[in-house]
């Protein structure tokens, strides 16, 4: 939410697309890459995962002090 990337002049999806579009756009990704590993089986479940986790993450911070 600080504008990093428009004050560094960075073009993101979002700026492209737009909110919506981007996340279309994510979800026809993801459909297209569970498709292709879907061979694979339970093989792919952890990349399966990993697609779900980036698409889906949302911004935290560490609570945890090491």
């Amino acid at each position: 939410k600080t504008k990093k990337d428009i004050k560094k002049g960075k073009a993101t999806l979002i700026s492209l697309l737009g909110y919506k579009n981007t996340i279309k756009y994510s979800e026809n990704i993801k459909k297209n890459i569970f498709k292709k590993i879907n061979k694979f089986g339970k093989k792919a479940n952890d990349l399966k995962e990993t697609v779900s986790f980036i698409l889906n993450r949302t911004k935290w911070t560490r609570t945890t002090n090491y």
